[in-house]
């Protein structure tokens, strides 16, 4: 975009720099969101796997090692306009660490769990999954970032043929705590049901 600048005598026109929350989806802004909100000088900053199509989708897997030994992960998700926490520690069953990936919905203590047209409870349901079901995950959108609880995102997905959303907190990650949909289910159930 061009801003006119008045001089003493001739406007001159420049380009403006955009906003930060005007950044697209990258890896680059992720790390330095992840850089900020560490804030541990020395620290050695990493991505996990494919973190530019991951990012691009909407979520970033950010180790972080301590010079002094020990690390953690930062996962951030992006909300439409910034990245921020969606969660924070050494191991989480319900989180995807990379985008595209593999998700189980499992039920609610209801027995079932809502699928919606848009990421939030405000969405409307368009239909609901009632049993152990892997959906493939294209894209996050985080809604509520990590504060005293775990943050919450939504994953899209396909369902019926049409893009739609579920609820982060409603799924475990496909293949890594489970070679089944049931047995995922049963180990989520345990840990968050």
């Amino acid at each position: 975009m061009l801003k006119p600048i008045l001089g003493a005598a001739a406007i001159v026109l420049a380009v403006a720099q955009p906003a930060l929350a005007d950044q697209p989806e990258t890896a680059e802004a992720a790390m330095r969101t992840a850089e900020r909100i560490a804030d541990c000088p020395g620290c050695e900053f990493y991505f996990g796997t494919r973190p530019q199509e991951s990012a691009r989708r909407g979520l970033a897997d950010i180790g972080i090692e301590a010079p002094e030994g020990g690390g953690y992960h930062i996962l951030l998700a992006y909300t439409g306009t910034r990245w921020a926490r969606l969660w924070e520690g050494n191991g989480s069953t319900q989180n995807l660490f990379r985008l595209p990936a593999k998700t189980v919905i499992c039920m609610d203590p209801g027995g079932w769990t809502n699928i919606r047209n848009g990421p939030g409870l405000n969405y409307r349901r368009v239909g609901k999954v009632a049993r152990p079901t892997v959906k493939k995950v294209f894209e996050a959108r985080l809604t509520k970032p990590l504060g005293k609880t775990d943050g919450e995102a939504w994953w899209r997905i396909s369902y019926n043929g049409r893009p739609a959303w579920v609820q982060n907190l409603r799924t475990i990650e496909f293949g890594s705590y489970g070679s089944t949909a049931t047995k995922s289910c049963k180990l989520w159930k345990q840990y968050y049901g």
